[in-house]
């Protein structure tokens, strides 16, 4: 099965049944995850547009998440075919990255 990986573009081959942070993390992208995949951080949230190629959510899932729409837990969720997912930006990187295109617009 393969696993495209937004915003990155990589792609990862891996077996039927694999789940979604094991398929991340051999992609080599960053994702957090405290918990050992017990669904209990909540760190390891991965948006999935349209479902398609992933387990249906559990009951475990949705009890995290609520409506969480199309978001999925990646250590609760499964590959079952050619799927793509966005994983989201962590977010200490991400205010560090507006920091410092507000340092780098106040330059100009």
């Amino acid at each position: 099965m393969k696993v495209c990986i937004l915003p990155m573009g990589k792609i990862v081959e891996v077996h039927k049944g694999t789940s979604l942070l094991h398929a991340i993390k051999k992609s080599n992208v960053p994702i957090m995850s405290r918990c050992g995949g017990k669904a209990a951080c909540l760190t390891c949230k991965v948006e999935s547009k349209d479902g398609k190629g992933l387990t249906p959510i559990s009951d475990k899932e949705k009890r995290k998440l609520g409506d969480g729409g199309t978001y999925r837990l990646a250590c609760q969720t499964k590959v079952t075919s050619d799927t793509e997912i966005y994983v989201p930006e962590d977010p200490l990187k991400k205010a560090i990255r507006k920091q410092l295109q507000q340092l780098k617009e106040n330059e100009r």
